[in-house]
């Protein structure tokens, strides 16, 4: 092979690679999204639970409703934790992306705009 060809071979690797390490940081943030989300909803629902137990003086009738929602919302959320911690399991691998200075963990990905340790922000290619 020709060098034109082993380095455009070389570029398809590695773009594919990025492309893939990209989907996975996609998926955990979506992920840790989700739990965040599922996190506030359950504690809304307890907020409501209470509020309903005053209203309601006890009666279980009113209280099984929210006390099934929370139950559900609770065993999704575990469902989530350990598909977000599976995933970053998985995405610790992506740390070496193969490109110098660029940081791919799954902190980088949930961070957002933050800046990183090292004073830039994610996806930006430290010198």
């Amino acid at each position: 092979m020709s060098f034109p060809e082993d380095l455009g071979k070389s570029l398809r690797k590695g773009l594919e690679a990025v492309r893939e390490k990209g989907e996975q940081l996609t998926r955990y943030a979506q992920l840790k999204l989700d739990v965040v989300n599922l996190g506030r909803e359950r504690d809304s629902l307890y907020g409501r639970l209470g509020r309903a137990y005053v209203e309601s003086k006890g009666e279980s009738a009113t209280l099984e409703p929210l006390v099934a929602e929370i139950e559900r919302v609770s065993r999704e959320l575990t469902e989530r934790e350990e598909a977000l911690k599976k995933l970053g399991q998985q995405v610790e691998g992506a740390e070496d992306t193969g490109t110098p200075g660029v940081d791919a963990t799954p902190e980088a990905a949930a961070a957002g705009m933050g800046e990183d340790a090292a004073g830039t922000h994610p996806g930006e290619v430290k010198p």
